[in-house]
């Protein structure tokens, strides 16, 4: 579901997030991602989560302690989903 006047994907960032889609979690490797942005919009910046590090009770959006106990913020999981990204596209 799309954010009242948030602006719709460009076709670089479906393409991108259709990639980060295919991609295990960042923080814990689980299968069945969702895509987070850590800021609304900023599609290039989003990260595969699981639903657990992601809306959890321990997640990003709760105490961020799987986080916490892998050793992950938001600059290393931007940094793995584009590093997996670039493997993906580039072999």
């Amino acid at each position: 579901m799309q954010s009242k006047g948030k602006p719709a994907q460009t076709v670089s960032e479906r393409t991108y997030v259709s990639k980060l889609a295919e991609q295990p979690c960042v923080v814990c490797g689980a299968e069945g991602v969702e895509i987070h942005e850590f800021e609304q919009g900023a599609w290039h910046a989003a990260v595969p989560l699981c639903p657990p590090c992601h809306r959890g009770p321990q997640g990003w959006h709760g105490s961020r302690q799987r986080w916490t106990l892998r050793k992950m913020d938001m600059v290393k999981a931007i940094n793995t989903a584009v590093a997996r990204a670039w493997e993906a596209a580039n072999g």
